[in-house]
């Protein structure tokens, strides 16, 4: 699908520097619609603009706004830029772009998002990424949704995020889904070894920001239970546990299990390091405990052809079906037995790698993209 090339600034309300799915998202969007042949400029939070914009592919203009302030936030931390002179940089940035489209993730964070949509002459497309409960949003819900009506059109990325959404909007927002580079991750598909048995170990990979709500302690909890089991038994599979990814958790963790064999710790990762790692890894361990409104990874590792265990939060179950492996939210002792069970059969996730690569394709980048052109025009029409 085609249409004329327009005017696209695409606003994020949170820091670059912080790996998130927000920010990929941004990403992601912003270099599709580039290549195709769209004007596009990228309005976030960064305090390292020259990384960030090696993010981003030739082309695509970025537009940094230096102060961050990091807020507890939906179990998390948002790292984000409520400040006047963010605000201001952005509509500045809407008015000498000459903006056709003001395209804005989560409209309704302060900062760049809420100043766009607040002050945007052209038509605002936003984007809704949350789930779970907002008590601010339920607070101030009528007044938001007077805020809110000044959206050309609202999407939401998934259901769950659509529910929080919808609290806040005049009319249910339209729900998509988040995108994926399903050509490069397809890529790893491609040359991927199905041989579980490498360096001796079943390697378990762990890609995600090291906080509560992604599990990592869980992980890291099923990890000592089943070191402790061969060490009792003196038997069975040996496990490698690659984890990925920063955090508030990352020292307090290395400290506390750094007598755990197997474990290493590979920093924050992206790029082809990522793919490498994917490449190298017999299971992806997704071991979220809430929150989350879609599942990114999971798709990015489907799609690679990487068998998958996650949690059965509502949010995996809904994107990715029976095409991953499960484990009881929350608990270490079902994540060790679950973990346990694939490296002995791992022939029972061939299947499921199969038909989740068919499930991964149905969430590229390119598709989501022709929804977005479309919303886009519409939105133009409109006005």
């Amino acid at each position: 699908m085609g249409v004329a090339s327009l005017r696209i600034v695409q606003v994020c309300p949170y820091n670059f520097d912080v790996p998130g799915g927000v920010q990929g998202q941004v990403v992601l969007i912003a270099n599709a619609l580039c290549r195709r042949g769209h004007d596009v400029t990228v309005v976030g939070p960064t305090q390292q603009p020259e990384i960030a914009q090696q993010l981003m592919v030739e082309g695509v203009s970025l537009v940094a706004l230096p102060k961050v302030l990091e807020i507890p936030s939906n179990g998390s931390i948002a790292p984000i830029s409520p400040f006047f002179t963010s605000a201001i940089k952005t509509l500045r940035t809407l008015s000498a772009k000459t903006a056709d489209i003001a395209h804005v993730h989560e409209p309704l964070v302060p900062g760049p998002s809420l100043a766009a949509l607040m002050g945007s002459r052209p038509p605002v497309i936003g984007t809704f990424h949350m789930a779970g409960s907002s008590a601010l949003y339920a607070l101030l819900g009528p007044l938001l949704c007077r805020i809110t009506s000044r959206l050309g059109r609202a999407v939401a990325v998934s259901d769950l995020a659509a529910d929080v959404a919808s609290a806040v909007c005049a009319a249910p927002p339209r729900v998509l889904f988040n995108g994926v580079d399903t050509r490069r991750f397809g890529e790893v598909a491609n040359d991927r070894g199905r041989d579980a048995a490498r360096n001796g170990a079943f390697n378990v990979l762990f890609v995600g920001r090291h906080e509560e709500r992604k599990g990592i302690r869980l992980l890291l909890e099923a990890a000592a239970a089943i070191e402790a089991d061969r060490e009792s038994a003196n038997a069975g599979k040996r496990f490698s546990f690659s984890i990925a990814g920063q955090g508030p958790l990352t020292s307090p963790l290395m400290y506390r299990y750094r007598s755990l064999a197997g474990v290493k710790w590979l920093g924050s990762i992206s790029g082809e390091r990522l793919l490498d790692e994917l490449r190298s890894a017999d299971a992806i361990c997704v071991p979220s405990t809430g929150g989350e409104s879609f599942g990114v990874v999971l798709i990015e590792a489907m799609a690679a052809g990487v068998p998958v265990l996650a949690s059965d939060i509502p949010a995996y179950r809904k994107v990715a079906g029976e095409s991953v492996a499960y484990f009881k939210s929350g608990s270490a002792e079902s994540l060790a037995s679950a973990l346990r069970g694939l490296a002995k059969n791992p022939e029972i996730l061939t299947e499921k790698v199969r038909s989740g690569i068919k499930v991964a394709e149905g969430f590229s980048i390119d598709r989501l993209v022709d929804e977005y052109e479309a919303l886009y025009e519409e939105a133009l029409e409109a006005k």
